[in-house]
C-alpha cells in the first residue's frame, strides 16, 4: 500500500518507465520515426497571427502541412476552430480525424504526426508542422520525458475525485488549485480550463510522489530531424484587433448553429473538445449553476456539418435541457459569450507566445516580412 498527500489508494503501484508528455500521456515504444537529418519546418504563432494565409501564399508547392492544432483534429468543430475555410493547397494532414467526444493527447499526436511526415517525405516533399498547440510542437521536436506509467487504480481514484468536485468553472479552479499545491510548475503552464492535463499531472504526482514537472525533457531534437523553426508575431494591439475581427466572422459564419448541432449530438463539459475556446464559453453559460453535464451513455452521435442527429442523443434529458437553455439565449447573452471568447482568445494568445518563446533557435518573423524570409531560408 502507498499513501500520498492527495489520495489514498490500496494496492501495489507500478513503476515501469514509459515516455510521457506534459499531459501525462504515454507513447508506445517503437513508434517514433527517425528523420535521418531531413528537414522539418515548424511554423507556429498565436491565434489569429496569420498562419493560414502564409501557408497558402508560400507553401503551396513542395510542402504539405501537418496540423498541430488540438481542436482542428475534431470533426464538426469547424467554425470555432477556424478550420474553415481551409485552403485547397497545400494539403493538410490530421484534420477531422476524431469524433468530438473522443479524447486526444500529445502521445497520439506524435505518433500520427510521425506517420504523416513519413508519408510526406517519401514523396519528396517537405513537412510543415503548423498550428497553435504549443506543447504539441515542443514534444514533437524534443520528445517526451521519462515518467512512470499511471496505474489504473490511481487513474480511477483521481477520476472519482475530479467527479466529486462537480462541474463548471469552480470545479476546474479547485482542481487547478490542488495541482498548484503539489506541482506549481505544471500548474503555471497548464490553463485552468485544461481538465485533461490537470488530471494527468495529478495522476503522476499520486503515482510517484513527485511532480510531473520534475521529469526532465530531452534538450536535442529527436529522431535525427533537422528543424527550421519559424515563429510568427504581431504587435499586441494588432493581434487583439485581429482576434476581435476573427470572432465576429465566426459568428457571421454560423458559430451558434455549429454549437447547437454539437449540443444536439450530446456535447457537454465532459467532452475534452468542449474545453476549447469558442466552445467552452457556450458550455459554461449553459451549465452554470445547473450541475448539468451528463451525456448519453452511448456517447456522441455523428455531428459533422449539416448532418442530422438521430434520436438517441437528442432524447436524452440532459441534451434537451441544454438545447432548451441554448434556444432561450437572448441577443444580449450571445454578445456576452462573444465578448468572453474574444477575451479568452487574447489571454490565450499571450500564453502561447510565452510558451513559444521558451523554444531555442527560433526565427521570429512578422507576417508582413515573410516574403524576404522565405527567399533566404525556404527557396
Amino acid at each position: 500500500m502507498r499513501s500520498l498527500a492527495v489520495f489514498h489508494v490500496d494496492g501495489d503501484l507500478k513503476m515501469s518507465l514509459q515516455p510521457e508528455g506534459l499531459d501525462g500521456s504515454v507513447v508506445e515504444p517503437g513508434l517514433n520515426f527517425h528523420y535521418g537529418n531531413r528537414r522539418i519546418l515548424f511554423l507556429f504563432g498565436p491565434t489569429a497571427v496569420g498562419k493560414t494565409a502564409l501557408l497558402r501564399d508560400f507553401f503551396s508547392d513542395g510542402f504539405e502541412v501537418v496540423n498541430a492544432d488540438s481542436v482542428q483534429v475534431y470533426r464538426g468543430l469547424d467554425i470555432g476552430s477556424a478550420k474553415k475555410p481551409l485552403p485547397e493547397s497545400p494539403r493538410h494532414h490530421l484534420i477531422d480525424i476524431l469524433e468530438p467526444d473522443e479524447a486526444f493527447n500529445v502521445a497520439s499526436f506524435i505518433r500520427l504526426a510521425d506517420e504523416a511526415c513519413r508519408d510526406i517525405l517519401s514523396r519528396g516533399l517537405t513537412p510543415v508542422l503548423s498550428g497553435g498547440t504549443a506543447y504539441y510542437f515542443k514534444h514533437f521536436l524534443y520528445g517526451l520525458s521519462e515518467a512512470p506509467e499511471v496505474d489504473p487504480d490511481v487513474r480511477a481514484s483521481v477520476g472519482q475525485w475530479m467527479k466529486s468536485l462537480g462541474n463548471g468553472r469552480e470545479a476546474r479552479e479547485a482542481a487547478h488549485a490542488r495541482l498548484a499545491e503539489v506541482d506549481p510548475v505544471s500548474a503555471a503552464r497548464i490553463n485552468v480550463n485544461d481538465v485533461y492535463r490537470i488530471t494527468r499531472a495529478i495522476e503522476v504526482y499520486l503515482q510517484t510522489g513527485l511532480p510531473l514537472s520534475s521529469f526532465a525533457l530531452p534538450s536535442a531534437p529527436r529522431g535525427g530531424m533537422k528543424p527550421l523553426v519559424i515563429g510568427l508575431y504581431r504587435e499586441k494591439e494588432d493581434l487583439s484587433s485581429r482576434i476581435r475581427l476573427r470572432v465576429d466572422e465566426m459568428f457571421r459564419m454560423g458559430l451558434t448553429e455549429e454549437i447547437r448541432r454539437l449540443l444536439a449530438a450530446g456535447a457537454s463539459s465532459r467532452w475534452q473538445s468542449m474545453g476549447a475556446i469558442g466552445y467552452r464559453e457556450f458550455i459554461e453559460a449553459l451549465e452554470a449553476d445547473s450541475g448539468d453535464s451528463d451525456i448519453p451513455e452511448g456517447g456522441a452521435m455523428s455531428c459533422g456539418s449539416g448532418e442530422e442527429v438521430s434520436g438517441e442523443a437528442f432524447e436524452d434529458p440532459g441534451v434537451k435541457r441544454r438545447l432548451s437553455r441554448f434556444d432561450a439565449l437572448s441577443d444580449s447573452d450571445l454578445e456576452g459569450i462573444k465578448d468572453k471568447i474574444v477575451l479568452d482568445s487574447i489571454h490565450y494568445a499571450k500564453r502561447q507566445l510565452t510558451f513559444f518563446r521558451s523554444f531555442k533557435l527560433v526565427h521570429w518573423v512578422h507576417p508582413d516580412a515573410f516574403g524576404d524570409f522565405a527567399e533566404t531560408y525556404l527557396f
